[in-house]
């Protein structure tokens, strides 16, 4: 199932995106090139990092970094 589908199938999604139903969600692609700037401006790396030093203040455990 694409992301489009995804985000517009489950009300959790939405809310994560802060978006209402009926509000435009974005296609696979725009989510695509999105994903691609983050990986390539070292950004997405950035707020892996912060959400890891996130949680291990709130005492949660540490996720693995999956690369792709």
């Amino acid at each position: 199932m694409n992301a489009q589908y995804q985000i517009n199938d489950r009300l959790s999604f939405m809310r994560f995106l802060n978006l209402e139903v009926g509000d435009k969600v974005p296609d696979g692609n725009t989510i695509w090139d999105f994903k691609e700037a983050l990986k390539t401006t070292g950004v997405g790396q950035k707020l892996f990092d912060t959400f890891s030093i996130l949680l291990e203040e709130k005492g949660d455990s540490h996720p693995q970094r999956h690369h792709s």
